[in-house]
């Protein structure tokens, strides 16, 4: 991009093509307009990249997060079917307590890869088109997300006989989904 927001661009001549090669009847001179990078120094190729890295890395850690923490809440599910005891509550809030600290660390993981590209077009380094590099790990991310959903809704209806220990249970739940922070 530009100073002020128009993209850079190029000529190039095609000199070896022939008539019958591009179809057109262009000629033996082609021009063509091709996008040039943002920039053709060798430092603005490194940070060109080291914008496409970081745009791709925060996504790569927010899943990592993801899987990590779901996968931990997955055999809290399989070694707990019901909550049948105080010690079911305890591990319950321990596991709660991870799963919400996570939570508070995915945020800057996701919010960091649509601002590196907001500050890569303010400061020229990028393309309008590098959006790519936000929508794509940002589906992968979405697509995690929702797969774990389900693995969480299991774990705020795990079945309780006992209406004390339904009641911690249901405490667990509303803080786990109310509060930032846990309060036990």
């Amino acid at each position: 991009m530009g100073s002020h927001g128009i993209t850079r661009t190029h000529r190039v001549s095609v000199f070896d093509a022939q008539e019958d090669d591009i179809g057109l009847g262009l000629g033996r001179h082609l021009t063509l307009l091709v996008s040039s990078p943002p920039s053709q120094s060798y430092d603005g190729q490194v940070m060109y990249s080291t914008f496409t890295f970081l745009m791709l890395l925060f996504p790569a850690l927010a899943i990592v997060n993801a899987w990590w923490f779901g996968r931990e809440l997955k055999a809290f599910l399989e070694a707990t079917p019901a909550i049948a005891s105080t010690a079911d509550i305890e591990r319950l809030k321990a596991v709660v307590k991870r799963q919400m600290f996570a939570a508070l660390v995915q945020i800057p993981l996701l919010a960091a890869g649509p601002a590196v590209y907001a500050l890569g077009l303010f400061r020229d380094l990028l393309r309008p088109g590098d959006v790519v590099f936000v929508i794509v790990p940002s589906a992968a991310v979405l697509a995690l997300s929702l797969a774990t959903k389900r693995v969480e809704t299991a774990a705020r209806n795990l079945h309780t006989p006992d209406d004390e220990l339904r009641r911690q249970r249901d405490a667990i739940v509303q803080t786990w989904l109310k509060k930032p922070l846990p309060n036990w």
